[in-house]
């Protein structure tokens, strides 16, 4: 047993526990504890340029993250009724070496109808040439890392997971993602090894605005384009989240998404004292991103060479600006009264500036050169302002009147309970409810069971079986809106409640969705990435009966998509 100390330090927060079972140490939370959950967007390690993505970006469902320590086996216990058996050394680092001191899991379940539907993750599996669709009996995705980078299981060793199950049949197989070519890849046949699902802690539920917070996730940074500037947490307009900052350090910039440029020394052979460079430069073999669509402004200086008018000299410009310099934020300024530019360059350790004016051989001096300057700064400083504003507008100024209004929306859902509760208090006790009604309803579908599955690599699992429908019927399906508009082209998202979800556009007003006559069907159907609307499974079960064209009037979903998914199966 490890002494008193040692097991304070082992968990999330104040509110985690730690016990030992058998050979594992128990990390769990409280009934009163609350998972750190966080988006897609902020787990550093997750595969780039994914095969998918969410059709909802602030629906996608979240992460859980939790720091585990490397000095002892764990088995640690996640929302939802999964737990995961990490033994002492079954991780290692790109490099082979065993994992030492606090690392961090990243983890969530995608098994329930809308969270396979709002993960956008496919459903369809290509065996030998015949498109199947799975039917889940249980699908997650599980990451590990370490200051930024991914870690691995050892080879020859495997991590143990148990997963809540809907179904206890022994025709399950397990598969897992190849996040290269976008598909699954069948691995094994799945055994019973069923057990009981064990029944979550109560809470106290005030009132029904727990539904609602997800309105509170559409946007949760306001900061401007200026401020994020002056900020040391962005990198242009990134923000940098503390798993980010080792990468930062070490300039691995491609590993957080992070475009960056340098500057690169040149010369005149007709004047070698001058001290010549161009910005912004991008290394071939190395990520930068398309630059010019990142700092569209420096279109204006893109063919410029510039001369450096300072007291240090080429060697010393060299180490101070040029030499393994990464620079991922930009500002240029102009002085009439001296006709010089300043630039500002940002980089992990803050901003550096430097004087300069364009180079244009003879034609540097005179006062030809100085109104072509003062018409390359005003160039720069329009377009910088057309940035800025864009930016502003989508991300600051329109996300911060929508957070207001849907604050104001769920306070007046509250109970005067809940309204004594600061925000970020709310928000961790609204998201105890939601993995508290989540698990029930786990529970009460088929069977209240779990599966034990070994995996020996990390990230995204399924354990399924190819869709066999006993009585499809083909849907010539067209949607219309609130407004009586038909809908032209949308995402559409054939959610079963036997644990399927099919994706599928609609082109031209229509969609040919295939339904199980027998299994509730909804329709989430999605507008211009942004906007959702559903369809209940008791409107699709009365056009089964009908034949050509059925016309499925659409409710706009302001709340929680995953809430309004689950209401819309219960028929």
């Amino acid at each position: 047993m490890l002494p008193l100390a040692a097991q304070q330090t082992i968990g999330v927060g104040t509110n985690s526990a730690c016990t030992v079972v058998k050979k594992y140490y128990a990390l769990r939370q409280k009934a009163t504890g609350s998972a750190d959950l966080i988006r897609g967007a902020d787990v550093p390690v997750i595969p780039q340029n994914r095969k998918f993505r969410a059709p909802l970006k602030t629906q996608d469902p979240l992460f859980t993250r939790i720091t585990v320590a490397a000095s002892v086996s764990m088995a640690v216990e996640l929302p939802g009724g999964y737990v995961v058996k990490i033994e002492k050394g079954d991780l290692v680092d790109s490099r082979g070496r065993e994992v030492s001191g606090n690392y961090t899991l990243y983890f969530r379940d995608i098994s329930s109808p809308w969270n396979m539907a709002l993960s956008g993750v496919p459903m369809n599996y290509d065996s030998g040439g015949t498109i199947g669709y799975f039917q889940s009996s249980g699908m997650f995705e599980l990451y590990a890392e370490q200051n930024g980078e991914a870690l691995q299981v050892k080879r020859g060793q495997t991590i143990d997971i148990v997963l809540p199950s809907p179904d206890g049949s022994d025709d399950y197989n397990f598969y897992t993602f190849n996040e290269s070519s976008g598909a699954w890849e069948f691995e094994k046949k799945l055994f019973p090894g069923l057990s009981t699902m064990k029944t979550p802690d109560s809470i106290q539920v005030y009132s029904e605005a727990y539904r609602y917070l997800q309105l509170l996730s559409l946007s949760t940074d306001f900061m401007s384009f200026h401020e994020r500037w002056l900020s040391p947490k962005y990198a242009r307009t990134k923000n940098i989240t503390e798993t980010d900052f080792f990468c930062l350090e070490k300039q691995y910039y491609g590993r957080i998404g992070v475009a960056y440029f340098r500057l690169q020394r040149t010369s005149d052979k007709y004047n070698r004292k001058a001290i010549l460079f161009k910005f912004p430069v991008v290394s071939r073999n190395k990520y930068s991103g398309n630059i010019f669509s990142t700092f569209p402004e420096l279109n204006a200086v893109r063919n410029v060479v510039w001369e450096y008018k300072g007291p240090i000299d080429r060697k010393s410009f060299s180490k101070l600006f040029v030499s393994k310099k990464k620079y991922f934020d930009t500002r240029i300024d102009y002085d009439n009264s001296s006709g010089l530019f300043t630039i500002y360059l940002k980089h992990k350790d803050g901003v550096i500036e430097l004087n300069a004016i364009p180079y244009r051989g003879k034609n540097t001096y005179g006062e030809r050169a100085l109104k072509a300057n003062v018409l390359l700064a005003e160039r720069y400083n329009k377009s910088l302002a057309r940035v800025q504003r864009k930016f502003d507008r989508r991300n600051h100024d329109a996300a911060l009147v929508l957070l207001n209004e849907n604050k104001e929306r769920v306070k007046s859902m509250m109970s005067e309970e809940e309204l004594a509760m600061g925000w970020t208090e709310w928000e961790r006790y609204a998201r105890r409810v939601q993995n508290y009604y989540n698990t029930i309803a786990m529970q009460g579908r088929v069977v209240q069971i779990t599966r034990t599955v070994s995996v020996s690599g990390l990230g995204l699992v399924n354990c399924d079986r190819i869709q066999r429908m006993q009585e499809p019927v083909e849907l010539l399906a067209q949607f219309v809106l609130p407004d009586g508009k038909i809908v032209d082209t949308a995402h559409v998202m054939v959610i079963g409640s036997d644990y399927t979800c099919l994706n599928m556009d609609v082109k031209h007003g229509k969609v040919r969705p295939v339904i199980e006559r027998r299994i509730a069907t909804a329709f989430g159907v999605v507008i211009n990435d942004e906007d959702f609307y559903i369809v209940d499974a008791s409107q699709v079960a009365k056009s089964l009966n009908r034949s050509g064209l059925q016309v499925f009037s659409l409710k706009k979903v302001e709340g929680d998509a995953a809430e309004a998914i689950s209401l819309a199966l219960s028929i």
